[in-house]
This record gives structure tokens, C-alpha cells and sequence, in this order.
């Protein structure tokens, strides 16, 4: 499983990052013959609010695709962890950098 490296209920960040598929894909071909290995990848995102406590609303790819394109909001990079991230101003409030999807 190549994704929840942050999960709806815990610290936001990233739902995977590049270090980690690093770490773990090295650990799996050094103790599992490649040819059993298969990795599935995040196609989905949480959609957290700063300041508040709890689970994030989950996100389809399409669903945060859409609600950032209806916001205008531009598409951002995370170079650290290597994915795709946008935020957004709902009711006022600035929701967390929420590292909504993943493709």
C-alpha cells in the first residue's frame, strides 16, 4: 500500500511522499521476490480546516480536482514529499496545506 502516510484522523501532510515509496519499495525487494510485489497508489485526498480537531472530509481525485478548479485555486508542488497539493479559503476560514490528491 503506497499511500495513508498521513491519515484523515491524524497530522495533516502528505498521503505519500517519494523518501517514503523509497523506504518501503527497498525493504519489500530486499524480502519479497519483485515479481509478488504490487504497490497501489493515492487517487484521493483529505480536505483539512486549520484550526480544527478531527477527521478531514475525504476527497475523490475528481472531487478535489473539481473543488479546486470551482475555487480557482492554483495547482502547488510539495518538492520534499513530491506530490501535488492545493489550499482554499471556505466560509473565510484557510483550510490546513491539505496535499488533497495524488496522481
Amino acid at each position: 500500500m503506497g499511500y495513508d502516510l498521513h491519515r484523515s484522523g491524524g497530522e495533516p501532510g502528505p498521503l505519500s511522499s517519494t523518501d517514503w515509496y523509497d523506504a518501503f519499495l527497498r525493504y519489500a525487494t530486499d524480502t519479497i521476490p519483485p515479481h509478488k510485489i504490487e504497490v497501489a497508489f493515492p487517487g484521493y485526498g483529505w480536505d483539512r480546516v486549520t484550526g480544527t480537531t478531527g477527521h478531514a472530509a475525504h476527497l475523490t481525485w475528481k472531487e478535489a480536482e473539481a473543488l479546486r478548479a470551482r475555487e480557482g485555486a492554483d495547482h502547488l508542488f510539495d518538492a520534499a514529499s513530491g506530490t501535488p497539493h492545493f489550499t482554499y479559503r471556505k466560509d473565510g476560514t484557510l483550510p490546513t496545506n491539505p496535499r488533497r490528491w495524488r496522481r
